[in-house]
């Protein structure tokens, strides 16, 4: 495990469905994860530059060395949505998105309190 990140073991009732959102400055484009966040069994990562949750990948790359916002959210369903922004775009066009299911068991024990 590479790089700084956040684990979370133990979380208030997420039953509605969660958010989370944070500033990266990607510097290396590694072939093993770099977490962001864990959550039970669901990790928030950068792989080759390229941001994932889960099994759910952005389609390109973080730029290297650009402070970039990147958010997800998961619903109580396990609908979730993925998204990053550089900050030279801020007020600029639509993030990077996408969207799919991530909810794995251990994620649905959070969610569900």
């Amino acid at each position: 495990m590479t790089g700084s990140h956040v684990r979370v073991d133990r979380l208030p009732d997420l039953s509605g469905g969660l958010a989370f959102g944070v500033w990266v400055l990607p510097t290396l484009r590694l072939p093993e994860p770099q977490r962001i966040l864990t959550l039970g069994d669901l990790r928030l990562v950068l792989r080759d530059g390229r941001l994932a949750l889960g099994d759910l990948p952005l389609d390109a790359p973080l730029e290297e060395r650009t402070w970039t916002f990147v958010s997800f959210s998961v619903d109580a369903d396990g609908a979730a949505t993925l998204a990053a922004r550089p900050q030279s775009e801020l007020r600029g066009g639509p993030p990077q998105r996408t969207q799919g299911a991530v909810a794995p068991p251990v994620l649905r024990r959070f969610l569900e309190g």
